[in-house]
C-alpha cells in the first residue's frame, strides 16, 4: 500500500486493527501512545507470513529516518482469510 505523508506534532493514541468478516463487532486492535514531531510517511500492510495473518503499520520520519511501529499476527487458522483492517491515529488531548 502507498503511503501517507502526515504531519505531526504532539501525543496521539495509534491503533492498528484488524477483524474477520464475520465478527466485525470484535476487531483485535493493539493499542500504543506515541510522541510525534515532525512529518511522516504511514505504511500499513497485512499479510501472510509463516502460517500467520500478519498486521505492520509503521510511521517514519522523512527528514530522520526514525520510526515506530506496531506488528502482531495471529494464526492463520482463525477464519478465512476475510478481514477488515487497517490504522487509526487520534491527537490526545491533555485534561
Amino acid at each position: 500500500m502507498t503511503p501517507r505523508t502526515i504531519t505531526l506534532n504532539g501525543t496521539y493514541r495509534w491503533r492498528a486493527f484488524s477483524a474477520h468478516w464475520a465478527h466485525e463487532d470484535r476487531p483485535t486492535a493493539v493499542p500504543r501512545i506515541v510522541k510525534l514531531h515532525g512529518r511522516y510517511e504511514w505504511h500499513d500492510g497485512f499479510y501472510i507470513s509463516g502460517g500467520h495473518y500478519r498486521h505492520y503499520s509503521a510511521l517514519v520520519n522523512v527528514r530522520t529516518l526514525g520510526r515506530v511501529s506496531i506488528d502482531y499476527s495471529q494464526p492463520a487458522t482463525y477464519g478465512d482469510g476475510n478481514y477488515h483492517w487497517g490504522s487509526t491515529l487520534n491527537n490526545v488531548r491533555a485534561r
